[in-house]
């Protein structure tokens, strides 16, 4: 069991998305690992011959965060990591990251999730609006090879590395949840730790499949879902800024039922809209070359923002629990 890994994928079956992060991890220089697939039914689709032990678990129709329990929970090694079916890492993923839980004072490692090297067009779109801070934030960091640092909010589930006993010890994932299992995590980690600290770091990286873009917009339709339960001051600013989206929004509606002349709501609104996208621009204009595909992705980042205000008002309508899984299934599949 020493130094002893268990990789833990979930996914509904096999897809040729789960073949392809199974390649990846065949190429890993770390070998001391299990794999363990927990998914809803075996399609009995046929896998290729890999040089690591594969563990197979049919569970039904569960969420992920009991799928990653349960893998968790069965098989006893000293470490866990957590990838998706829809990524794949790089050849020193475990070995940089056992490096670092084992040197430093520190309880979760994980790194960022990068685009897949060979991406359609309407995937490089995409992956240049989750980059932006108008679409994730100050949590942008996390799409791009960005500088080591200790992590002071959380990482996602699709890139996380740690000790079996620290998942464990804080009771696993919140298996109610079908979306932001991985925020509610930390949120845990912090309250039973004392001295919790995770590290992100650059070369714990991680390649992901990106939406296309209706995918992508659907996607976030379903974030915006968790917008207002999202919102915490725990930390500053910072917790506020998810639920942004949906405060602008009837700021919005309250500066038009004033009682202000329509010429300057107009003037005001249009001048919003313009110092809004001039700020897109000038972000994205550090990290996009072609100026077509900076047009592009500023006119992708507003949509992405009113399925995001659309999400909440599902929400604040009593809807969320009819429609929040039907939308993410629906924005899960990139056929």
């Amino acid at each position: 069991m020493k130094n002893k890994v268990n990789i833990i994928i979930p996914s509904i079956t096999i897809s040729d998305e789960l073949i392809t992060c199974l390649k990846g991890i065949n190429l890993l220089n770390y070998k001391n690992f299990i794999v363990s697939l927990v998914i809803d039914y075996d399609n009995k689709k046929k896998l290729p011959k890999f040089n690591f032990k594969i563990k197979k678990m049919i569970v039904g129709k569960i969420f992920m965060s009991r799928k990653r329990n349960l893998a968790a929970k069965k098989i006893i090694t000293e470490y866990i990591a957590f990838i998706d079916s829809d990524c794949y890492p790089c050849k020193n993923w475990l070995n940089s990251a056992i490096k670092y839980l084992k040197n430093k004072p520190i309880h979760v490692v994980g790194g960022p999730n990068i685009p897949f090297k060979n991406q359609t067009y309407s995937q490089k779109i995409t992956s240049f609006c989750i980059r932006s801070f108008f679409i994730s934030g100050h949590l942008s960091y996390r799409k791009y090879r960005s500088p080591q640092k200790y992590c002071e909010d959380y990482l996602e589930s699709c890139n996380l590395i740690m000790k079996r006993s620290t998942f464990i010890n804080c009771k696993g994932m919140n298996e109610k949840l079908y979306i932001g299992e991985d925020k509610e995590l930390f949120k845990d980690f912090k309250i039973k730790i004392s001295d919790f600290k995770t590290l992100f770091t650059p070369d714990v990286y991680v390649y992901h499949k990106q939406r296309k873009i209706l995918k992508f917009l659907l996607q976030r339709l379903s974030f915006g879902t968790i917008l207002v339960k999202l919102g915490t001051f725990q930390n500053g600013l910072k917790g506020f800024l998810p639920i942004v989206p949906i405060l602008s929004f009837f700021i919005f509606l309250f500066f038009l039922s004033s009682n202000l002349i329509l010429t300057t709501k107009l003037s005001f609104i249009l001048g919003a809209f313009t110092l809004i996208n001039l700020l897109i621009f000038f972000e994205i204009n550090k990290f996009i070359i072609k100026f077509k595909d900076k047009i592009f992705s500023m006119l992708i980042i507003n949509i992405a923002n009113l399925m995001h205000i659309a999400g909440g008002l599902i929400t604040l309508f009593g809807f969320r629990r009819m429609l929040e899984r039907k939308i993410y299934v629906l924005s899960r599949s990139n056929k």
